[in-house]
């Protein structure tokens, strides 16, 4: 008869080289003879890392009876609760649950770090979010590594400390961010720009908004990210600077093209389109976000079932395209020529107006441009912004700002107001 001893120790040895079903084996026949803590805690491991949740939970139950005050079993037993089901659960209250039967067991940083991250991602009210504030304050952060996971910039400390700020800001306690943040961005470089952006926030739900447009700015001079550009858009929207928000979506969109994270943004594109007259426009986005809804089998809301079939009436062949691609395309014209102002550095320049005369040249029909050409220019338009008594070969006289030609590769102009000679 083998030496159950023999066994764990075999047993000890594979798991440390991740082959945990032969460990698994080992560890039962060692079990079943030894019955003691390390042998039970080592079996347990295995079957949290070949994911037999339903018998590791089982298994689970019956070793933390057996050996209360192990460490080991302790936090073997810990891991199992967080795993697999816990993984997937969207109920904050089932989470909390389980999370309070954790706590019972160890003190863990990691563990409860774990924990607290996933409450502060499922928190959807004030006072989940205060529960997710408590939990997160249960990790001392000085047990925390700053190591890098795997190859991402963050570790396990700078998660924490972005999470904890997150949470603050639900609940509104944006003045204590303001306070503190400033650590945390000079202690993460790397990732300073999470941290930046949450100050940015706090300084724009205080309703101090020069402040907040401040750091957006000097973010954008050397990130180009889309998701900052989507939140400056809602601090632009608060200020009621409206065209510079929907240049800042429009850039967005042309970073990220995943449909389905950016679907939200297409509405939010059109319900601002429409506030600033650009019926067009909207109704391309409106209709990009139902086609995007449909194919995902998401639920299409009746506001923007309601806000398509207004604006069908006055634009019928838009309204019959229902070929995502092809829409999106179309969407993709109005963002490469309606985007926040670029130089070929991707740097942001202060808006600086010109006027210029020219013959008009309107294209094909079905184009949403045309061009003003001028004896050194060929000026870009946008068709809805055309007066409707000018037609094809009429003089002109336009406001222009500065653009950027992406064919062409240099700098040139996008007309923003026109008017007939």
């Amino acid at each position: 008869m083998t030496d159950p001893k023999e066994l764990a120790i075999k047993a000890n040895n594979l798991r440390r080289e991740n082959k945990y079903q032969k460990a698994l084996e080992y560890y039962k026949q060692s079990w079943d003879i030894l019955k003691d803590a390390y042998t039970g805690a080592g079996l347990l491991h295995c079957l949290r890392k070949l994911e037999n949740y339903e018998h590791a939970a089982s298994f689970a139950k019956k070793l933390i009876d057996l050996f209360p005050t192990t460490d080991w079993v302790k936090n073997e037993v810990a891991w199992t609760l967080i795993s697999g089901p816990f993984k997937q659960a969207n109920s904050f209250a089932e989470v909390l649950i389980e999370s309070e039967k954790v706590e019972k067991i160890t003190s863990n940083s990691i563990i409860l770090k774990q924990i607290a991250f996933k409450l502060s991602k499922l928190a959807n009210n004030q006072e989940n979010w205060e529960i997710a504030i408590n939990w997160l304050k249960k990790v001392n952060p000085v047990d925390l590594s700053k190591d890098f996971i795997k190859e991402t910039k963050w570790s396990d400390k700078s998660q924490w400390k972005y999470n904890y700020y997150k949470t603050l800001l639900k609940i509104g306690r944006f003045e204590e961010i303001i306070s503190i943040i400033d650590e945390s961005i000079n202690e993460f470089p790397q990732i300073k720009e999470f941290f930046l952006n949450l100050k940015a926030k706090s300084f724009k739900e205080s309703e101090k908004y020069e402040e907040s447009a401040k750091i957006y700015e000097e973010l954008l001079k050397y990130k180009n990210d889309w998701w900052i550009y989507k939140d400056y858009a809602d601090l632009l929207m608060k200020m009621n600077l409206m065209d510079t928000a929907l240049r800042m979506l429009y850039r967005a969109a042309i970073l990220n093209k995943s449909k389905k994270t950016m679907v939200k943004n297409y509405n939010r594109i059109g319900d601002l389109c429409i506030e600033l007259g650009k019926d067009r426009e909207a109704l391309f986005h409106f209709i990009l976000s139902k086609l995007i809804r449909e194919k995902e089998g998401w639920t299409v809301s009746e506001d923007l079932i309601s806000s398509i079939q207004k604006l069908s009436n006055s634009y019928p062949d838009i309204s019959e395209i229902n070929s995502i691609n092809k829409i999106f395309s179309l969407c993709l014209e109005f963002w490469e020529t309606e985007g926040y102002i670029q130089t070929s550095s991707q740097k942001m320049e202060k808006l600086k107006t010109k006027t210029f005369k020219g013959v008009l040249s309107l294209g094909r029909q079905n184009q949403l441009f045309c061009f003003i050409n001028t004896k050194n220019e060929s000026i870009i338009c946008n068709k809805s912004i055309l007066p409707s008594n000018i037609k094809d070969n009429d003089q002109v006289k336009c406001e222009a700002i500065p653009s950027y030609d992406k064919k062409k590769q240099k700098e040139s102009w996008k007309a923003i107001k026109v008017e007939k000679i």
